[in-house]
């Protein structure tokens, strides 16, 4: 029987290992859903996820500098836990200001966030992959100055942004 790899609780078959591990230990889902993701072929389970689009940059600022990896780690387990596929982007210069340097390129090298170029504005990189994909952005940002550009009856920027809050490690979109 296999059992948690977090707690080593036994006793726990196929979904209910993945259900257990969500609910107790959702910051360590990241970790495990990439395992097994390389080992096998994507699961009929993963396609019935929604695409949001992450201001990763404003998630990691969220309470101050210096920028925190781990608000981002809370976001992605948030996010995948209420069915979503969270695309993060980040700027370039993210790396030099956050608090742990080696997690964040862990999560690059991972795919679970992806690096804008330096010089390329990323708040542009989230808005277009969001209007392409015609999903959410998740932010605090406004982007008032891209909101005349991205009015369309497709897709609309201001309807399409989910704010969000962290308050005592807790990531909660609003």
């Amino acid at each position: 029987m296999p059992s948690c790899p977090f707690c080593k609780k036994r006793e726990l078959t196929g979904d209910d290992l993945n259900t257990h591990i969500l609910r107790k230990h959702p910051e360590e889902a990241t970790d495990l859903s990439s395992q097994r993701n390389t080992q096998r072929k994507k699961t009929p389970q993963k396609e019935k996820y929604s695409p949001c689009v992450v201001d990763g940059n404003n998630i990691a600022y969220h309470n101050g500098e210096p920028a925190n990896v781990n608000n981002i780690k809370l976001a992605r387990a948030y996010l995948q836990k209420q069915g979503f596929d969270p695309i993060i982007y980040i700027s370039g210069a993210l790396r030099h200001s956050i608090d742990s340097t080696i997690d964040l390129v862990r999560m690059i090298n991972l795919d679970w966030v992806r690096e804008v170029d330096g010089g390329v504005n990323d708040d542009e990189i989230i808005i277009e992959e969001a209007n392409r994909r015609k999903c959410f952005i998740v932010s605090n940002d406004n982007f008032t100055e891209f909101r005349d550009s991205y009015r369309n009856k497709d897709w609309n920027l201001t309807n399409s942004i989910k704010k969000f809050k962290i308050i005592e490690g807790k990531f909660q979109l609003l």
